[in-house]
């Protein structure tokens, strides 16, 4: 069974996201996927913020955030991350090889 991730705030404003193995068995789980896909969206806009803000530091810290979200409604839906990114991405999308043969210098 897949596990919900729930994020813990502590008084200096930062949020550690943590498995929470006691929610993955309740009623509610059908209601998980459209929260934590609120909290995906929130990741990316504070994402898109440090880019903007051509702030590095919290461009890595959110883009951090951004990742394991959607690692957590991936899993919420079932969908195999791996499994569809290895897939569609098996070959260069540009030159079609593996390894990458662009931009390669002798």
């Amino acid at each position: 069974m897949y596990a919900f991730l729930r994020v813990e705030q502590f008084a200096d404003n930062r949020r550690v996201p943590r498995i929470n193995e006691e929610d993955v068995h309740t009623p509610r789980r059908k209601e998980r996927p459209h929260r934590t896909m609120l909290w995906f969206v929130s990741e990316v806009g504070e994402f898109v913020d440090a880019f903007v803000k051509n702030n590095r530091s919290s461009m890595e810290d959110e883009a951090a955030d951004v990742l394991v979200w959607l690692c957590s409604i991936c899993n919420l839906l079932e969908v195999d991350l791996e499994q569809i990114a290895t897939r569609k991405y098996q070959k260069c999308p540009l030159c079609k090889s593996l390894p990458c043969k662009c931009a390669r210098e002798p």
